[in-house]
């Protein structure tokens, strides 16, 4: 009898701190590409060391956080990044459902891009003379 009250006990503690925390789901996706998934984009918690990556259908999941308000960044290499204000309520699960567009390049970023590689190239050359 005393060893099932001990054990209904620790399976009680381990289940209390189990669900301790939020989590926050969503769906990523490109929204100049027809709504495909956004694979491997950085999800991150600003200013914690929480963070995840998307998966191939574009989900995430970040589990286990203590609740308050945060900004959860979203990044993708020649993507706009996001930053998503949201709210974690303990034992409850938060969406993030975003679409990411596609950094603009102006002809003059690539004027700019050519000038710094050709000043590189002509200084390279008056070097090796």
């Amino acid at each position: 009898m005393k060893n099932g009250i001990l054990l209904m006990m620790l399976f009680l503690c381990g289940a209390i701190f189990a669900q301790s925390g939020g989590t926050i789901k969503g769906h990523i996706i490109d929204l100049q590409a027809n709504g495909e998934p956004l694979l491997f984009a950085t999800v991150h918690l600003k200013n914690s060391d929480t963070k995840t990556e998307t998966n191939f259908n574009g989900n995430f999941e970040l589990s286990g956080i203590i609740p308050g308000k945060y900004m959860l960044e979203v990044s993708f290499a020649g993507y706009e990044p996001l930053e998503v204000p949201v709210e974690i309520v303990e034992n409850q699960i938060t969406r993030v459902d975003r679409g990411m567009k596609a950094k603009a390049i102006s002809l003059a970023d690539i004027g700019e891009i050519v000038s710094v590689a050709t000043e590189l190239h002509v200084s390279s050359i008056d070097n090796k003379k």
